[in-house]
């Protein structure tokens, strides 16, 4: 148990927002605010810690459920990342070794390198698997056989 946790008092939080597995946009919107509240408060007490896990956790598993997301090729994600840091192209030299072959990248006519990937992935700050636009879906799936009879 969280230490300072008074399980009333967080019963009360539940009896007040009423948190259940979102449903629809409604409930949705409605786990939404609440969270977003709880977000706003410059200091949060043990249970209203506990209930915005709790929140985080059925928004979460709304989203895996409901919210598709696109793959997106590599060079799409790599845009994204420079244009949202205010970064030109150039600032990528470092790990391509010119701004050609990062123009190449980013114009989808060159691949991205193991090498590349993981120079992105430090210099993003990020997983290297945010580089991988869509591989799952090219690698060819191995279904096991089911197993034979025992003689």
């Amino acid at each position: 148990m969280t230490p300072g946790f008074d399980p009333d008092r967080y019963g009360n939080l539940l009896l007040e927002h009423r948190p259940r597995v979102i449903a629809d946009e409604e409930d949705f919107a409605a786990a939404q605010e609440d969270l977003d509240g709880l977000l706003a408060l410059d200091e949060r007490s043990p249970e209203q810690d506990a209930l915005l896990d709790l929140l985080t956790t059925l928004i979460e598993d709304w989203e895996r459920r409901e919210v598709e997301i696109p793959e997106l090729p590599a060079r799409a994600v790599i845009r994204f990342l420079l244009d949202s840091r205010g970064l030109p192209q150039r600032a990528l030299v470092g790990i391509f070794r010119t701004e050609s072959i990062v123009s190449e990248v980013l114009a989808g006519r060159r691949q991205l390198q193991t090498n590349h990937i993981r120079g992105l992935a430090e210099f993003f700050a990020c997983s290297p698997a945010t580089f991988f636009g869509g591989l799952e879906n090219r690698r060819r799936r191995v279904v096991a056989e089911p197993p034979g009879e025992v003689a």
